[in-house]
C-alpha cells in the first residue's frame, strides 16, 4: 500500500514538474537577462533581484542570498520598506536552506514590523515561518516556536501558499508523527494535493526526499534508492542543483544502509562537487565528515581522518556545536578502531558534551541514531580498557535509545556490543550475554542481515569461550568464519554485477558513438546528393556544358562510392577493435578480482589456522582427543588452502587461457583426488580438434563447476565406483560425474553447493541437470555451447 501510494506521488510529481519546469525556468532566465541590462531604475532592479531570490532559493541558496542583499541595499536606499521586508525574508530563507539557521532573528523581528505595517501580508507568513526555524535550533524556546508555527500556518491558509503550507504540513507529519493514525493519513493527503498545486518546482522535486525518507523509515531499502534515482535524475534534467545534492545524499544514505560503502564514498564525492558548485561551505564540512564515516566503514581510517582534517580546515572549523559534534563523533570511532584508546576517549566525550549543546529534537529520529552510535563507541572503548562498568553504563543507555521504532537495526548492532561486555563479566553476565546474541542472531536471519549475523556469532564464541565451554565456542567461531566468508562471496558476486553493468553501459554508449557517426555520415551524403542533383538541373539549362558536367558528376559519384566503402571498411574495422578491445579489458577485470581472491580467500584460511592453533593450546593436556580433531582440521585446512590457492594462480594465468589447457586441468584434479580417495574410478578427459581460447570466467566457472560436482560424489555419495567424463571441443563443453552411492541428500542444511551450480551454469548459458534416486547414486551432468572466436 506504502509502496503504490509513493509511486502515485512521483507520478503526480513528475507531472506537474513537465507543466512547470519551463515556465519556472524561464522566469529565471528572464530575470537575469533584464538585471543584465542597465535600462532598470533602483526600484525595479531591487523589485527584480527580491524575485530572483525567491525563485533561486530551492535551486541555488547561495546565490539567491546574494541576490537578497543586493535587493536589501537598494530597499534602504531608496527607503522601500515593503520591499526591504520582503527581500530580509527572501535573504534568511536561503541562509537557512543552506543549513544556517542561527544568528538572524533580529533582522527577521525587524521584517515583520516592516511587514505588517507595509506588507505584503504573504511574505509576512514566510517571515514568521523562518522565526520558527531560527528558533527550532534553540533550546527552550518551544512554546515560541509554536506560536511562530502557527502565525505561518493562518497566514499560509488566508492567501493559499502551497509552499508555505507543504511545509507545516511535512514539519507536523515527518518530525512530530501525530499519536492518531487517522490524522496522519489526512495530513499526507493533505500534503500531496499541496503538491500538485504547487507551482514551485523546487518544491516539487523535494518531494521525491519526502517519499524517501518514509520508505527508508520502515526499511523499504530497495524502494528508496529507486525513489532517489529517480529524484536525481529529475533534479539533473531540470537543473535544480541544490535538488541533485539531496539526491546524492539519498542515495548515498541508501548506500550506506545496504552496506555498499564503496558507492556510498563516491556519491559522497559527487556530493563534494555540488557543494562547490553551489560554494555552500557548511554542507561541503558535512560531507567530508560523511565520507569518512564510510571509509571507516570500510576500515580505511587514515582516509577517514584525512577526510576528517579537512571538514576541520574549511573556513577555520565548524561554526556550531552540531556540525562539530558529528566530525568529532567520527573521528573518535576512527581512532578508537587504530586502537588509540586514550585519545579516543577524550575526543569522544568532547563530542558527548558538544551533542548534548547541539541536540534539540527537531530531527529526532537522526539524533537518536548518532547518539547511540557515540553511546556505543563509549562502551566499546571503556570494555577495550577494561572498566566493565563503565563499558556496561554506556552500552546500556545506547539500547534504552535504540528501543523506539525504526531503530531496530542500531539496537541489534548496539546488543552485540553489549553482549560482549557482559562477556567478560561473571556466570549471569555470560548467560544474559549468550541470550541477547541469540536473540539479535534470530533477528538478524528473519531480515538477512550477514554483516549483524557475522559479528553476533564472534560475541556469541566470546562468550562461550569465556564460560569455558569449548565445544559451543568452536561451534560459534565455524560459524562467525561462515558468515565472514558469505560476505566475502557476495562481495565477489556484487563486483562481477557491477563490471556486467559497466560493461553494458560502455557497450551501448559505443553503439550509439556509432550510430551518431553514421549519421551524420549519412546526413552528409544526403546534403551531398541534393547538391549534385542541384547542379546537374541547372547544368541541363545550359546545352553546351552538359558533357562536361555529366563527366564531372559521374567522376565524383565512383569517388563518392569509393570514400564511402573505405569508410565503411574504417568503420568495420574499428568496431572489430572496439570488441576485442572489450573483451581484454573483461578478461583483465577478471584476472584482477580473482587476483584479490588470493589475499581474501588465503587470509581466511590462516583465520581459521590460527583460531584452531589458540585452541589446540588452550586444550593441550586436558584433551588429547579433542586435541586431535584440531590438528585433523588444521592438516585438512591448511590442504584447502594450498588447493585454493593452485587453482587461483591457475586461473589467472593467460597461457591457461584455453579449452585444452582447461581440459588437461580436470584430467588432473580428478585423478587426483580419486585417487586419494580410494574409490574405484575411471576418468576420461578429451578435447577434440583444435585448441581455442577461452575467458578467465568461463574457464574458471565450469572448472569449480565439476570440481563442486566430484566434491560431493566423493565427501557425500559412499559410492564404490566414481564415473567422471570431460568431453571439449571448438563448439562446447560437456561432463558428466556419475557415483553408485547413496544418492542425493536434499537437506537444505547442508550448504548452497548445488545452488552455486546452478547459478554459475546459468551465467555461462549452460544447462546443468541432476539425476538422483536413493540408493541407486547421482549423476551430475553439464552442457554448454561456446560462442564462435570473432576475428578483426
Amino acid at each position: 500500500m506504502a509502496s503504490t501510494l509513493v509511486r502515485f506521488v512521483l507520478l503526480i510529481a513528475c507531472y506537474a514538474c513537465t507543466c512547470t519546469v519551463v515556465g519556472q525556468g524561464e522566469i529565471i532566465r528572464k530575470l537575469k537577462s533584464e538585471l543584465a541590462t542597465d535600462e532598470l531604475n533602483s526600484h525595479e532592479r531591487a523589485r527584480k533581484l527580491e524575485r530572483l531570490s525567491w525563485y533561486l532559493c530551492g535551486a541555488d541558496p547561495i546565490s539567491a542570498m546574494e541576490a537578497a542583499q543586493e535587493a536589501m541595499a537598494i530597499a534602504e536606499r531608496i527607503n522601500d520598506p515593503s520591499l526591504l521586508g520582503s527581500a530580509i525574508v527572501r535573504k534568511v530563507a536561503a541562509k537557512q536552506t543552506a543549513s544556517d539557521r542561527t544568528g538572524d532573528a533580529e533582522d527577521l523581528e525587524r521584517a515583520v514590523g516592516l511587514l505588517k505595517k507595509h506588507g505584503p501580508e504573504r511574505d509576512l507568513g514566510y517571515a514568521y515561518w523562518c522565526l520558527f526555524m531560527e528558533l527550532s535550533e534553540v533550546a527552550g524556546q518551544d512554546s515560541l516556536c509554536k506560536f511562530y508555527n502557527q502565525k505561518a500556518s493562518a497566514l499560509f491558509e488566508r492567501h493559499n501558499e502551497a509552499t508555505g503550507r507543504y511545509w507545516v504540513l511535512l514539519t507536523a507529519l515527518f518530525y512530530n508523527p501525530s499519536s492518531d493514525q487517522q490524522d496522519a493519513v489526512d495530513m499526507e493527503s493533505e500534503l500531496e494535493r499541496t503538491v500538485r498545486e504547487s507551482h514551485d518546482t523546487c518544491l516539487i522535486v523535494g518531494h521525491y526526499s519526502y517519499a524517501f525518507n518514509k520508505a527508508l523509515a520502515v526499511e523499504h531499502f530497495a524502494e528508496a534508492e529507486r525513489i532517489a534515482n529517480e529524484h536525481l535524475a529529475m533534479s539533473r534534467t531540470m537543473n535544480v542543483p541544490f535538488e541533485e545534492f539531496g539526491a546524492l545524499l539519498d542515495l548515498q544514505s541508501a548506500a550506506a544502509y545496504l552496506g555498499d560503502h564503496e558507492q556510498a564514498i563516491r556519491y559522497g564525492l559527487q556530493m563534494l562537487e555540488v557543494t562547490e558548485r553551489l560554494r555552500m561551505t557548511t554542507y561541503r564540512r558535512w560531507v567530508h565528515s560523511e565520507i569518512a564515516t564510510r571509509f571507516a566503514d570500510l576500515d580505511d581510517h587514515a582516509s577517514a581522518m584525512e577526510h576528517l582534517q579537512q571538514a576541520l580546515a574549511i573556513d577555520g572549523g565548524p561554526k556550531g556545536p552540531w556540525d562539530c559534534f558529528q566530525i568529532l563523533l567520527n573521528l573518535g570511532r576512527s581512532l578508537l578502531k587504530t586502537g588509540q584508546l586514550d585519545t579516543a576517549l577524550v575526543v569522544l566525550h568532547d563530542s558527548e558534551r558538544l551533542f548534548t549543546e547541539g541536540a534539540n529534537g527537531t530531527f529526532p529520529l537522526y539524533e537518536s541514531t548518532l547518539q547511540a552510535f557515540l553511546l556505543q563507541y563509549l562502551g566499546t572503548a571503556y570494555r577495550q580498557k577494561g572498566d566493565l562498568v563503565r563499558s556496561r553504563t554506556y552500552l546500556e543507555h545506547a539500547l534504552r535509545v535504540t528501543a523506539i521504532p525504526n531503530m531496530r537495526m542500531d539496537a541489534a548492532r548496539v546488543g552485540v556490543e553489549h553482549a560482549r561486555t557482559l562477556a567478560l563479566g561473571n556466570a549471569a553476565d555470560r548467560i544474559a550475554a549468550i541470550a541477547e546474541t541469540d536473540s539479535v542472531i534470530a533477528l538478524a536471519a528473519r531480515e538477512g542481515w550477514l554483516e549483524m549475523t557475522r559479528d553476533a556469532r564472534l560475541a556469541l564464541y566470546e562468550a562461550y569461550h569465556h564460560d569455558g565451554n569449548v565445544p559451543a565456542a568452536l561451534q560459534n567461531l565455524r560459524l562467525h568464519i561462515a558468515a565472514k566468508d558469505s560476505l566475502i562471496s557476495l562481495e565477489r558476486i556484487k563486483n562481477i554485477n557491477a563490471l556486467n553493468k559497466r560493461f553494458e553501459s560502455e557497450r551501448k554508449d559505443a553503439e550509439l558513438r556509432d550510430l551518431s557517426v553514421t549519421n551524420t555520415q549519412q546526413g552528409e551524403h544526403i546534403g551531398e546528393h541534393r547538391r549534385r542533383n542541384v547542379l546537374l538541373a541547372s547544368g541541363i539549362a545550359v546545352a553546351v556544358l552538359v558533357a562536361v558536367l555529366l563527366f564531372v558528376l559521374l567522376r565524383n559519384a565512383r569517388r563518392s562510392r569509393a570514400l564511402l566503402a573505405e569508410k565503411n571498411a574504417t568503420i568495420l574495422e574499428a568496431q572489430a577493435r572496439l570488441v576485442e578491445s572489450e573483451r581484454a579489458r573483461e578478461a583483465s577485470e577478471v584476472r584482477t578480482r580473482i587476483a584479490r581472491d588470493v589475499h581474501d580467500q588465503l587470509g581466511s584460511d590462516l583465520t581459521k589456522l590460527v583460531m584452531l592453533s589458540t585452541e589446540a593450546k588452550e586444550v593441550t593436556g586436558a584433551n588429547t582427543h579433542e586435541l586431535a580433531s584440531i590438528a585433523s582440521d588444521i592438516e585438512r585446512i591448511a590442504g584447502e588452502a594450498n588447493r585454493s590457492l593452485g587453482d587461483i594462480v591457475w586461473a589467472i594465468d593467460p597461457p591457461h587461457d584455453s579449452l585444452a589447457g582447461l581440459t588437461e586441468r580436470v584430467r588432473a584434479h580428478c585423478e587426483r583426488m580419486l585417487k586419494w580417495s580410494k574409490v574405484e574410478h575411471t576418468v576420461d578427459c578429451v578435447h577434440d580438434g583444435p585448441d581455442r581460447s577461452l575467458d578467465p570466467a568461463t574457464k574458471r566457472d565450469i572448472y569449480l563447476m565439476l570440481r563442486e560436482a566430484l566434491n560431493n560424489a566423493i565427501k557425500y555419495a559412499k559410492a564404490t565406483h566414481i564415473d567422471v567424463q570431460f568431453h571439449s571441443s571448438v563448439s562446447g563443453v560437456r561432463f558428466l560425474v556419475r557415483d553408485d552411492g547413496v544418492g542425493l541428500n536434499h537437506d537444505p542444511s547442508k550448504g548452497h553447493g548445488m545452488a552455486n551450480m546452478q547459478a554459475r551454469a546459468t551465467r555461462i548459458s549452460g544447462l546443468l541437470a541432476v539425476e538422483s534416486q536413493p540408493g541407486m547414486g547421482t549423476a551430475v551432468r553439464f552442457r554448454a555451447e561456446l560462442p564462435l572466436e570473432v576475428t578483426p
